[in-house]
């Protein structure tokens, strides 16, 4: 809260009181706020299903694309070998995970679902879809596809500028 404010209020106030009428400076924070919303919101998705959306992500994309390596793990989620080696570890504990040498590389490990991990997204991964989806509801067919538009583009322009401006581990 902002002096009584939300976030969000507080920027649509800024943006009104100002003399400019182009939205741009606040766009970012906008977008910064909506999405810090959104990641609690599924947060608590998630933990309905006793998973986080980090662990619930890489169950979904070994559901989808049979087994992988730590590093593929770690670059299609785009966070740091360390941060894979926890999440691999916790769902393993679990008994969702398995590891195993990779056939083609020893010094590499493969990450695969394991027959509950296999279970685990075929009762979960459908409905979590559908619930994520449902914050769109309220959009058209025609909203949502430009909104993933210019999501792509508002991404590809950060992205460009970054640099040596992202901290180390987010990369």
């Amino acid at each position: 809260m902002v002096h009584g404010h939300t976030m969000y209020q507080y920027i649509v106030k800024s943006y009104r009181m100002s003399s400019d009428a182009d939205p741009h400076p606040h766009l970012g924070e906008l977008l910064h706020h909506t999405a810090r919303v959104f990641s609690r919101w599924l947060d608590g998705l998630f933990e309905g299903a006793g998973v986080s959306p980090a662990r619930a992500r890489l169950v979904a994309i070994l559901h989808c694309s049979g087994p992988k390596t730590m590093a593929a793990l770690a670059e299609a989620l785009e966070v740091t070998p360390r941060n894979i080696t926890g999440l691999v570890d916790g769902l393993e504990a679990e008994g969702l995970l398995a590891r195993r040498a990779d056939p083609a590389d020893r010094r590499a490990t493969m990450i695969e679902l394991t027959a509950a991990g296999q279970r685990w997204a075929d009762r979960h991964l459908g409905p979590l879809t559908k619930a994520c989806a449902a914050a769109f509801a309220d959009l058209s067919a025609r909203d949502r596809r430009e909104l993933a538009r210019l999501l792509a583009a508002v991404r590809s322009s950060v992205e460009k500028r970054s640099g040596d401006n992202t901290p180390k581990g987010r990369r």
